[in-house]
């Protein structure tokens, strides 16, 4: 083989090595954007099973009264408007019922400037160290419901969030519902956005 035919022949190995990479590296590319959209197209369908909508209803609590209730809780708290001032048709009073629970007054002006109060039970669960607060109408009339709620103190304030009631799976028990609740509590979409709400103490009403 002449020296221009071992120069030509060298040449065309490695064009054909370069095309063989080139289409090695287009494959993996592809499958990388396959699988990342798979993940979000698997995050979209979680997304939709868990809208936001109103606080989700449990036939029993996360966990039983075995935490003390943190007295920083009681007191009458207002809901933030979003701005700098507060709603002044609705207020929520803690007041202590044992060492393990509370009392909650939801209250709110009706069109005769008359206040309606709804109470309930509460005690706290802590799932991980996000801590929720079980919330149980005292209504006899009532099915007994729990509803589930993500507390977090702030400075002064209170930043409440809601479980979404989206959620189509059935629970045994409180530890499956544990662990379902320890699995996704970190997603925002875990809760419900029309639900969510800010307390605060400030102010004189």
């Amino acid at each position: 083989m002449t020296h221009i035919g071992s120069h030509f022949f060298l040449i065309s190995i490695s064009f054909c090595i370069i095309v063989l990479l080139k289409s090695i590296l287009m494959k993996i590319f592809t499958l990388q954007r396959k699988a990342l959209s798979f993940s979000k197209i698997s995050l979209l369908i979680l997304s939709m099973f868990l809208l936001q909508g109103c606080p989700y209803e449990s036939t029993f609590p996360l966990t039983g009264k075995d935490i003390v209730f943190p007295s920083e809780y009681l007191g009458t708290w207002y809901e933030k408007d979003g701005n700098e001032g507060v709603l002044d048709y609705k207020k929520y009073i803690f007041r202590e019922l044992d060492d393990m629970s509370i009392y909650l007054d939801e209250m709110e002006l009706n069109d005769n400037d008359e206040w309606e109060t709804t109470t309930y039970e509460c005690h706290i669960s802590y799932v991980g160290e996000s801590r929720f607060v079980n919330v149980k109408t005292t209504d006899k009339t009532s099915d007994g419901v729990y509803y589930l709620y993500n507390v977090e103190m702030e400075d002064d304030q209170m930043n409440v969030r809601g479980i979404t009631t989206n959620i189509t799976k059935e629970f045994e028990n409180a530890d499956s519902l544990y662990q379902y609740v320890e699995k996704y509590k970190h997603l925002d979409f875990f809760y419900s956005a029309e639900d969510a709400k800010i307390l605060t103490q400030w102010g004189d009403h």
